[in-house]
């Protein structure tokens, strides 16, 4: 194995036995190749496949996650983001958080919303409060 993938490939500590925990988000699940916006997805069931294989041979743990609003409420103070706008153009991938004043990629802020998502899951098993689906109406 090269040095550069080695040292990037797993941990080298000999005392930590534990498996990674994949959060795999489920709102694409089934979908390859859907138009969203005008935007070809890619092929998420064939990543999806893969990890479910390894994860059947217990090299990692997958957690099917559901998405709602992980991009749209910021992971620190946990406020609504809004869209960023630059000369009457939306910055789609970028939002801000007014309380915190950061601007976050939504992919990574969804990512960290996600791990707090799985964290709380496996901790107090529940869902965080602002992330939760709210109750349907009679």
């Amino acid at each position: 194995m090269r040095l550069v993938k080695s040292l990037h490939h797993g941990n080298r500590d000999p005392g930590y036995h534990g498996l990674p925990l994949i959060a795999f988000g489920t709102g694409m699940m089934g979908r390859n190749h859907v138009h969203i916006s005008g935007h070809t997805t890619g092929l998420t069931d064939v990543v999806r496949n893969h990890l479910l294989v390894r994860d059947a041979r217990t090299l990692l743990v997958v957690a099917h996650t559901d998405e709602y609003f992980t991009s749209q409420r910021c992971n620190l103070c946990q406020n609504q983001l809004r869209s960023v706008r630059r000369n009457g153009v939306t910055l789609y991938p970028v939002k801000h958080c007014g309380h915190c004043n950061i601007s976050w990629n939504r992919n990574a802020n969804a990512s960290n919303n996600m791990f707090n998502i799985l964290f709380n899951q496996l901790t107090i098993g529940a869902r965080p409060g602002y992330l939760c689906r709210p109750p349907p109406q009679p």
